[in-house]
């Protein structure tokens, strides 16, 4: 059981690998930096991570694997820099809660039949990846800012909008996005 507390900064210059113990496996209320290496939170894991701010600086990696279960609670934020990733995979469960953040960058995927459910803001200005049966839920009280000029919104067929979410497009400068046919519950443009 690894706990990070309040006000720690946690600076990973190798690989920060999450194995499997006691529950919760990984418990932090501070701050993960990536300097060089990959967070891997790996098969049959629970973490719980409380006001956290995790930052993967360029090159590196955030990554669940299967059967993990990882909640991002209120006043999180996954920052994902503009050559890092995130990838939830081989049937893991990450939930981002009310309150908490998402700030895409780069490059979010979602593969192996897992499910990322959202309930916070996810603000995009990267790219997605969808495969398989994997599920990408934007639930009630969510919102999906697509901060961007083209690119794509997630694959629809993999994807859902919840009664009570919303949606803003406010980066389109020239070129209209892929994938607008969604059932949107709430949609915006506000973009040129």
């Amino acid at each position: 059981q690894l706990t990070i507390e309040e006000g720690a900064i946690l600076i990973s210059q190798n690989r920060l690998r999450i194995y499997n113990g006691a529950d919760p496996d990984l418990q932090v209320n501070g701050t993960i930096q990536t300097a060089g290496g990959n967070v891997v939170i790996q098969t049959g894991t629970t973490n719980i991570f409380s006001s956290t701010s995790i930052t993967n600086i360029p090159q590196n990696n955030v990554r669940t694997r299967g059967n993990s279960s990882t909640t991002f609670e209120n006043g999180s934020q996954l920052n994902i820099s503009a050559s890092g990733r995130f990838s939830a995979e081989q049937t893991s469960i990450v939930v981002f809660d009310p309150g908490s953040t998402i700030q895409n960058d780069n490059f979010f995927r979602v593969r192996n039949t897992a499910v990322v459910n959202i309930s916070g803001m996810f603000i995009h200005t990267g790219s997605f990846q969808q495969q398989d049966t994997s599920q990408l839920n934007f639930l009630s009280g969510s919102s999906f800012e697509y901060a961007r000029n083209a690119g794509a919104f997630p694959t629809p067929t993999l994807t859902s909008f919840a009664s009570g979410s919303s949606v803003e497009v406010t980066g389109v400068t020239s070129t209209v996005p892929t994938n607008l046919n969604h059932a949107f519950h709430a949609f915006e443009w506000n973009a040129t």
